[in-house]
């Protein structure tokens, strides 16, 4: 039987009050029963606070086992490194989880800080504007986004659903439940939100990309080009429009 969110909450609530070996215990006897992934994060969580660094690693092992792309598994590693004072690894392992998962706040900020303190400045800078962009997204896309990143496709539309009932033009809003629809197989879908973002936004070039994506999937390939060609017309030197115009040209037999 999974363990209940009642039960989730009164773990949290123990390392919380500052008991965190009561709390670990308490999740490793779980575990012996229910090995769920985010309980094998919590115990995680719990052995870095009670300094059983050990433990802790441990627990990262398996939670990365059961799900290799868990984005705050490898933010996770990265405090865990920081605690021993590794900060290349460190660096590391926060980079990861942000290439995992584009909603981890804190993995950004520790990378801002970290790549400075190492001189790594091109990293801090990237890992800056990244953090800008993730920033700019209201909270309830924030939260969809992560959702996206841990493959929780159903509560992800759900939520976005809920943020477009209360801003139904939001371009951004848009573009990610047409993403959430093209995962789920629903390509027309994906196909007249997107059309919908850019007749808002005709600038908005991610929604060009995944338009165009999709346009592909559902074999509209003469279509998928001319969008390639309008997106190459932006910044004819852009290589990643080349090799996308170039992808397109192939799919409609013009080598």
């Amino acid at each position: 039987m999974a363990l209940s969110p009642e039960q989730m909450k009164g773990l949290e609530r123990q390392l919380r009050s500052g008991d965190a070996a009561g709390a670990l215990a308490a999740a490793e006897k779980t575990l012996a029963t229910e090995p769920e992934p985010e309980l094998y994060y919590f115990a995680a969580v719990a052995a870095r606070y009670a300094r059983a660094f050990d433990r802790a690693e441990a627990h990262l092992d398996e939670l990365k086992r059961l799900q290799p792309d868990f984005g705050r598994a490898f933010q996770e590693q990265g405090h865990l490194l920081r605690a021993q004072g590794d900060t290349p690894g460190a660096l590391k392992a926060f980079e990861r989880a942000c290439a995992l998962n584009p909603a981890l706040r804190a993995s950004f900020t520790h990378r801002i800080a970290l790549a400075t303190a190492l001189g790594d400045h091109a990293q801090a800078t990237l890992a800056e504007a990244q953090l800008g962009a993730l920033d700019a997204l209201p909270q309830p896309l924030q939260h969809v986004v992560s959702l996206l990143s841990e493959g929780k496709l159903r509560a992800a539309e759900q939520h976005c659903r809920a943020f477009l009932r209360g801003a139904p033009k939001h371009a951004e809003g848009m573009r990610l439940l047409a993403d959430i629809a093209q995962r789920l197989g629903e390509l027309a879908d994906a196909e007249f939100l997107l059309e919908s973002v850019l007749a808002f936004e005709p600038n908005q070039v991610t929604a060009r990309i995944d338009y165009l994506r999709v346009l592909r999937k559902r074999q509209k390939f003469e279509a998928a080009r001319a969008e390639a060609a309008t997106l190459l017309a932006t910044a004819p030197d852009n290589p990643q429009y080349q090799s996308i115009y170039a992808i397109e040209c192939m799919q409609c037999g013009d080598y």
